[in-house]
């Protein structure tokens, strides 16, 4: 190589230093594991809503490794459930706050209007009224799992996920037919059938994140298509599994200060043209 040559290709290393000084910045992705289960206090009688406890259960990040997480959430959450089915009006169509009951875990719906709580319409179902849950979270979390304590005849549920922005329970959800919620700020996450056939759960896979849940006994909202069956189910809904998810770039390193890379760069260029040029 003449020392021309070595003079060229040492400005080369030195201007790839350069430009190399302007730092990547890497967002980090970092996933939080929750299992909520029913609160202890929600047993015995039935209750205008339950308490639900989540606790981490885990955390991953990618890439990996990666500094820690200035957004990291808290290591328990809170959430409330409210029970509610069409039995508002003399049609049965518009929904109305009902009662839950905590059975071994397992929430059970009673609606309001006059329904028995002996077995099997002490738990959330589709006999007559259609009975969901509504779950109100302290913060946002992307629904992973459903578990089912118990069910009887069939153990279809339907879940959406409220998406509209500020949520209001008086306009988003009470007075309002399961077939107006798409209309109101509501999403249907899926229909999900047959929970005991797979251990009493349904793995949910969706990229929503949201702080209000609807799960419910299955319910075609209104809508032909759905694929459910025909058949009551009757299911106690039991522990949620839930995920949240953050991002953090950190901030690029002070002005004046390479990277590690770009000092091997600028290093490697000025030895090469030090040795050229005693040449």
């Amino acid at each position: 190589m003449t020392t021309r040559h070595r003079d060229l290709f040492a400005a080369l290393l030195i201007a790839l230093g350069a430009a190399g000084s302007g730092h990547a910045a890497t967002t980090y992705t970092y996933t939080y594991n929750y299992n909520f289960t029913v609160n202890s206090g929600c047993t015995g009688a039935w209750y205008a809503s339950c308490g639900l406890t989540g606790t981490q259960t885990g955390s991953s990040v990618n890439p990996s490794p990666a500094p820690a997480d200035p957004n990291a959430p808290a290591n328990t959450i809170a959430a409330t459930a409210t029970g509610w089915a069409n039995t508002q009006g003399s049609a049965n169509v518009n929904l109305e706050q009902g009662q839950l009951q905590s059975w071994s875990g397992g929430l059970g719906v009673k609606h309001a209007d006059g329904e028995t709580d002996s077995s099997p319409q002490h738990a959330t179902d589709n006999d007559g009224r259609l009975e969901s849950i509504l779950y109100s979270f302290n913060q946002a979390i992307s629904l992973t799992q459903v578990n089912i304590t118990w069910y009887q005849n069939d153990s279809d549920i339907t879940v959406l996920a409220f998406t509209g922005g500020s949520f209001d329970v008086n306009n988003n959800l009470k007075g309002l037919s399961y077939a107006n919620l798409l209309t109101n700020g509501w999403t249907l996450v899926g229909h999900y059938s047959n929970l005991h056939q797979n251990s009493n759960k349904t793995a949910v896979n969706t990229g929503i994140s949201s702080s209000y849940w609807l799960i419910g006994a299955a319910n075609s909202l209104g809508q032909s298509g759905s694929g459910l069956d025909s058949g009551s189910d009757y299911v106690k809904i039991g522990a949620l599994a839930a995920a949240v998810t953050t991002q953090f770039t950190p901030p690029p390193p002070p002005n004046g200060v390479p990277e590690p890379g770009t000092l091997a760069l600028f290093g490697l260029g000025a030895l090469m043209l030090a040795r050229a040029r005693r040449r």
